[in-house]
C-alpha cells in the first residue's frame, strides 16, 4: 500500500496554520474535558498528520522527525495539551511501524487499514 501523493513539510505546516484558529478556540474546552474534542481529532486525521511518520509500505508518508517536530510545535502554539497529543498521534503510528515485517500483515490489516480503527492515544476518552 502506498499513499498517492506525499506531502511535503510546507503543506503540512500550513495545514496545522490553518487548525490554529479553531484549536484555540477549543482549547479552553479541551483542558475542561481533560481531552481533546471529537472535532480537533477529525481534523488532524483530515489533516493526514498521522501519515507524517507512518511508514510508506503501511500507506503512510514517511517523513522527517524535522516535519513532525515543525508540526507539532505549530499545533502546541494554540495549546501545550494539543502539541503533546498531536506527538502522541504522529509518533504512534511511526513506533507501530518498527515492529518488523514478520508482523506486515498484522499490522496492514488490524490497525493501518481500516479507517474506522486508530491506534493512538488520541482515542482514550
Amino acid at each position: 500500500m502506498q499513499a498517492e501523493r506525499v506531502p511535503d513539510q510546507t503543506e503540512l505546516i500550513a495545514r496545522a496554520e490553518a487548525l490554529l484558529p479553531g484549536l484555540r478556540e477549543r482549547a479552553p474546552i479541551a483542558e475542561e474535558n481533560r481531552r481533546l474534542s471529537d472535532e480537533t481529532v477529525q481534523e488532524f486525521r483530515d489533516a493526514e498528520f498521522h501519515k507524517i511518520l507512518q511508514p510508506r509500505q503501511f500507506g503512510g508518508f514517511e517523513l522527517g522527525f524535522d516535519t513532525a517536530a515543525e508540526v507539532i510545535r505549530t499545533l502546541a502554539t494554540a495549546c501545550g495539551s494539543i502539541g503533546w497529543v498531536a506527538n502522541l498521534f504522529i509518533v504512534h503510528n511511526w513506533q507501530i511501524g518498527l515492529s518488523g515485517t514478520g508482523s506486515k500483515d498484522l499490522i496492514l490489516d488490524d490497525i493501518f487499514v481500516p479507517e474506522h480503527r486508530r491506534v493512538s492515544s488520541m482515542d482514550l476518552h
